[in-house]
């Protein structure tokens, strides 16, 4: 099957149910083409809330574990923000007509799923979902030549007069504002944007799980510290990575490693198939630990190898030097077929 099909025409690959120890469980296998529309057709289960899930991908080895149901909920998302969301920084959902009640509720399951059992969060989802912050949200909302101007006008500072025009035309502003105005003038447009278009998406997408969000974010310090800690920073991955070297090979294939983490920036980081991806299979910070096991390889074998029981992987201690290592990794990394669970 491929992406584009219409929903009558979807048949679940795989759906095994089973019982353990009184639990519901159901394994689900699928196709990475077309992996939104298959998620969203078994989250408009609502009993899938309280089933517990595994995944298993179209030709991989990879299953029932921790790694392959991150990487399921990360590439949902990343396709969805792809396809269904607006914006730059933070991403809100825009409204189609391909997406009714019921795909709005799935996706506040899947939401809500990933966070209960995995605690993956999209953290490209505007926190003005869930908190009135809307002046700071709708600046990450907007391209960086948007928020210098607005900056520049609420600086008092030179900026640029037609990138303004653009701006206030772009969202349905056809005034000029004063400059004491600025500041309630960007506020109205935020909330129109964040709020106002996609209120109905907003509505039914909370009301998935309302009850659970509402515990687990009592208030908005809660919300904001939640997206701090998932943020993918190189610090924290870094500080993730758990080896113990023994050899002198090892000990250089581990600095290696620590070398061409400190090379990424953010962004790459925080971009499917790179580092965080690749370790975990999400695109967030969601695991304590990221074990490393030495491995000798050669030629063109010498890849590291991702166990999704993990996160673990093996990592060849036969690099010649840096450039040996940065380079095969980079082509690695690059590939589309580095995201796939082969191993179990």
């Amino acid at each position: 099957m491929t992406a584009g099909h219409s929903q009558e025409m979807f048949q679940p690959a795989i759906d095994l149910s089973q019982a353990l120890d009184g639990i519901s469980v159901k394994t689900i296998l699928l196709h990475r083409s077309n992996l939104q529309e298959e998620m969203l057709q078994y989250f408009k289960a609502s009993d899938i809330l309280h089933t517990t899930l595994k995944f298993k991908f179209v030709n991989e080895c990879g299953h029932d574990a921790d790694d392959v149901s991150r990487d399921a909920y990360s590439a949902f998302w990343e396709s969805f923000f792809l396809r269904n969301a607006d914006g730059e920084v933070y991403r809100i959902p825009v409204l189609s007509q391909d997406y009714g009640q019921e795909e709005w509720e799935a996706v506040g399951r899947i939401l809500i799923k990933g966070y209960k059992e995995h605690k993956y969060y999209p953290i490209s989802l505007a926190p003005a979902f869930f908190i009135a912050l809307l002046k700071d949200s709708f600046l990450l909302y907007s391209s960086q030549s948007e928020k210098d101007v607005i900056e520049a006008v609420e600086r008092g500072t030179q900026y640029d007069q037609d990138e303004l025009l653009f701006l206030l035309d772009r969202f349905q502003c056809h005034k000029v504002p004063e400059l004491t105005e600025m500041a309630s003038i960007i506020v109205q447009i935020a909330h129109k944007v964040l709020i106002q278009e996609s209120k109905y998406a907003l509505n039914v997408i909370s009301g998935a799980g309302e009850s659970v969000w509402q515990i687990d974010f009592p208030d908005t310090e809660s919300i904001l510290t939640m997206y701090g800690r998932l943020d993918p920073t190189i610090p924290k991955v870094k500080e993730r990575l758990c080896a113990s070297p023994r050899t002198k090979e090892e000990n250089d294939s581990i600095g290696f490693l620590h070398r061409f983490i400190r090379e990424r920036n953010t962004l790459q980081l925080r971009t499917p198939l790179r580092l965080l991806r690749f370790f975990t299979g999400s695109d967030v910070i969601c695991v304590d630990k990221i074990d490393i096991q030495f491995i000798v390889r050669h030629g063109k074998g010498r890849l590291p190898s991702i166990h999704t029981c993990g996160p673990m992987f093996e990592l060849p201690s036969t690099y010649a030097n840096y450039p040996d290592f940065r380079s095969g990794w980079e082509s690695m990394l690059d590939s589309k077929e580095c995201m796939e669970m082969n191993i179990v």
